[in-house]
């Protein structure tokens, strides 16, 4: 199973695994090593939505691009000195109330997020004194929980902060919107630290996170994805994108599993990528499953790792550089919108700054918005986009604040009109 991919210096399209058959304009990699991808997929189980979901009010709310970033976590808050790592999921409140025609009805948001209970790597209030007076007594590795907020007006307002929704350690949120208000996240147990494998944990919601079950054990150990979400293939498979550390040897490695029987078991994916780190996956309009993941140790280039798949995520062809889409060595998000536009977001400058959003256009990628908020100069890290319906799409990003130092002291929302798609053969 774990062998290093070769890449070709032909063409990427020479992999005899699940890629699909890339454009011309995919660079291939020479003799780089590849890297290594976790991405687990569970298929959709159609409920009926429960009383507490239908209860959301379902009158048109107008989304109002190029406003304000809306702030959604904020150092500090609850107790938490720091939260990180967004993940954000859409519930369309038209399946579970009164059905409209209004593309501008409101979506229900859910915006996840790692609460932290120690300062550092990207947060350091200038104030020591905002520590977790429930966590701070306890190791590095168990100071942290999934929290979460709910938006039911486009993410114009959100809800109070819900604490530590698995009841225990949990750190590196991904989240996933099954359909009827059934919301999964995945998690990893930061307990089990600096383990190269820690151990992996799925939680479920059947009321668009009003409340949680407990959570289940995983068959397999990964970070899953380190943000992000999920994807639901077109298939009825749920795609997530994750990755693990050997710190021993600094080899990063990304894999993908999957479930066909509605998460009660897994099959693993043979395909093994080496160096990609923190991956995001998400389906083309035409059934291509992709990866973008991060090029941690610059190889190539300063720019993204992609990969592709056309046998919905059950393998993987090697991998190879993107140049159009820069990487300062740190997380990005990626989405294809209801209009089919491929969409990657993430800060373009070397010192974390200067957050952009970019389009495939078929040729190349090219910038495609700024979104509010954003600058040259602007800090940002981390991101999670989410199509907030038709014709807008979502973005929460990990920003500076004041009177705290660093590109992740706080987390914003920015909506933007979903980019035009131009005629192209894909």
């Amino acid at each position: 199973l774990a062998t290093r991919a070769t890449l070709l210096p032909s063409s990427p399209a020479s992999s005899t695994q699940g890629g699909a058959s890339p454009w011309h304009h995919r660079s291939p990699v020479s003799s780089h090593g590849a890297s290594v991808v976790f991405a687990f997929l569970v298929v959709t189980q159609v409920l009926r939505a429960p009383a507490a979901v239908r209860a959301v009010a379902a009158s048109p709310v107008p989304v109002t691009p190029g406003s304000a970033p809306v702030e959604v976590f904020a150092f500090g808050q609850d107790g938490y000195p720091c939260a990180r790592i967004p993940s954000v999921v859409s519930v369309d409140i038209t399946t579970l109330a009164t059905a409209t025609t209004n593309t501008t009805t409101a979506a229900l948001l859910l915006a996840f997020v790692e609460c932290r209970g120690f300062t550092g790597d990207g947060c350091v209030p200038i104030a020591s004194k905002e520590r977790n007076h429930i966590e701070a007594a306890l190791p590095f590795g168990v100071n942290r929980s999934v929290c979460l907020k709910r938006s039911s007006d486009n993410g114009r307002t959100w809800s109070a902060l819900i604490k530590n929704i698995t009841q225990s350690p949990a750190a590196n949120p991904s989240a996933v919107h099954l359909g009827r208000g059934v919301v999964v996240v995945h998690y990893n147990d930061p307990s089990a630290y600096p383990a190269t494998f820690p151990p992996t944990y799925q939680v479920r919601s059947d009321d668009a996170g009003v409340t949680w079950g407990r959570p289940t054990r995983l068959s397999v150990n990964i970070n899953p994805g380190t943000g992000g979400a999920g994807h639901v293939l077109k298939s009825g498979r749920i795609a997530f994108a994750g990755y693990t550390h050997d710190r021993t040897s600094d080899t990063l490695l990304t894999r993908v599993w999957y479930s066909d029987d509605h998460g009660a078991s897994y099959k693993v994916s043979p395909s093994i990528l080496y160096d990609l780190g923190e991956p995001q996956l998400t389906q083309l309009a035409n059934g291509t499953v992709v990866i973008l993941a991060r090029n941690n140790k610059h190889t190539g280039c300063r720019c993204r790792w992609l990969a592709m798949s056309n046998d919905d995520g059950a393998t993987f062809g090697s991998p190879w550089l993107v140049p159009d889409l820069p990487d300062p060595a740190c997380q990005g998000s990626q989405l294809v919108t209801q209009n089919n536009a491929w969409l990657f977001a993430g800060p373009r400058a070397t010192g974390r700054t200067d957050f952009q959003v970019y389009q495939d256009l078929g040729a190349r990628w090219t910038k495609a918005v700024q979104p509010t908020g954003a600058s040259e100069n602007t800090a940002a890290a981390y991101s999670a986009m989410v199509s907030v319906n038709a014709t807008h799409v979502g973005v929460l990003w990990e920003t500076s604040s004041s009177g705290c130092t660093g590109a992740s002291c706080r987390i914003v929302l920015s909506t933007f009109a979903a980019p035009t798609v131009p005629p192209r053969v894909v």
